[in-house]
């Protein structure tokens, strides 16, 4: 058995390292997300009519500077964020179609269906 080591050059493993392309932002679409907006009389009715009114704020005021903090952090995060003018009959009635309870994951998913449906 032969006990020495090869030469510099036949150590040298022949190992192709792959180049990692850069991908052009351009490329990657706009994240996007939508945002529930309600008018005072909107969400002071919704309030009343959830099924989680433990989650709200105690007033609009409150909840419309919240809201408008976490837009403008989407934004400033490069979201592009599309307001969702919430109709309080026509939320009720979806949720009424999809059997579901009319808390935050509903709005939630409402916002989705919203943006999502054919004009």
């Amino acid at each position: 058995m032969n006990n020495t080591l090869p030469a510099n050059d036949e150590r040298q493993h022949s190992v192709k390292r792959k180049r990692v392309k850069t991908i052009p932002a351009h490329l990657f679409p706009t994240p996007k997300a939508g945002v529930a907006w309600y008018g005072r009389e909107q969400w002071e009715r919704l309030r009343t009519i959830a099924d989680d009114p433990e989650n709200f704020h105690d007033t609009y005021e409150e909840w419309l500077a919240n809201a408008q903090a976490r837009t403008r952090d989407l934004k400033q995060k490069g979201v592009s964020v599309q307001r969702v003018d919430v109709d309080i009959d026509e939320l009720r009635a979806w949720c009424e179609e999809q059997q579901c309870k009319l808390d935050g994951q509903a709005r939630a998913n409402f916002v989705v269906y919203f943006l999502e449906k054919p004009d």
